[in-house]
């Protein structure tokens, strides 16, 4: 399957997701290797107001040939400029994409719908 876009070259994709408290955090990863997609998810207002400890999810997917070209042609859209690779996060939160722990983009016009695209394949996750 040919790959495209930023992402192109790397083996572990992941897409993060850092709230202004501490336990509200997602980390979506994906592995190109053996084509798993997982998710570790903290989330203190998953249940009626806040909740400490949050609540954790950690789940993990094998996906098969048409999920992995969907996760694909998702990481192939991502093609950021020179201006979105320059920006850092600002104290209070972060949304950021790292590839192989390496490259990193903290751009969020780039990586909020790629946090959303990839957090459907986990529907027990809430939106935000």
């Amino acid at each position: 399957m040919p790959l495209s876009g930023w992402t192109r070259h790397s083996d572990t994709v992941d897409v993060s997701a850092r709230g202004g408290i501490g336990d509200l955090y997602r980390h979506i990863r994906y592995s190109r290797a053996t084509g798993t997609l997982s998710v570790e998810d903290s989330d203190p207002f998953a249940g009626e107001g806040e909740q400490h400890p949050a609540r954790v999810l950690r789940r993990s997917r094998i996906l098969g040939l048409e999920d992995r070209k969907r996760v694909e042609a998702i990481l192939g859209q991502v093609q950021p400029d020179g201006a979105a690779r320059a920006r850092r996060c600002a104290p209070g939160g972060c949304l950021s994409l790292e590839l192989d722990g390496g490259d990193r983009l903290e751009d969020d016009a780039t990586v909020r719908p790629l946090l959303g695209e990839l957090s459907r394949y986990f529907p027990e996750l809430r939106s935000y």
